[in-house]
């Protein structure tokens, strides 16, 4: 969580998803420039699952749930790996209205200015 955050249109934002059934948890992060408040960080992950793809899973910054995508009848489907201490539970082909259901939280967990665009603007 952030303690102070100013938004303007030129951050590089980590967004973090947080998943979470009957204690077990996992997180993904990934990172999003622009404008990018309030429930807009709502929308963010809903369209994360509904729009991704194999290129997005490999450029999450963190991935401690072992999130992949896969393809299920020529659907997509997510396997999805929650810790709860040593326990784990697996989730195999599910689609993106479950892995939504799954979402707990989400937050804007970090961000950096753009320098360089800030500059032209007097930041």
């Amino acid at each position: 969580m952030i303690n102070n955050y100013a938004p303007h249109d030129y951050n590089r934002h980590t967004l973090r998803i947080t998943l979470n059934y009957r204690g077990a948890i996992g997180h993904i992060s990934f990172l999003r420039g622009g404008n990018c408040k309030g429930a807009y960080v709502l929308s963010e992950a809903i369209d994360f699952f509904e729009d991704c793809d194999t290129n997005d899973i490999e450029r999450l910054v963190e991935n401690d749930c072992e999130l992949e995508m896969i393809s299920v009848d020529d659907e997509v489907a997510f396997n999805v790996t929650l810790h709860e201490g040593d326990k784990e539970v697996f989730f195999e082909a599910i689609d993106e209205r479950r892995m939504q259901e799954l979402v707990v939280a989400v937050e804007i967990a970090a961000y950096k200015e753009e320098v360089a665009k800030a500059l032209c603007f007097g930041f």
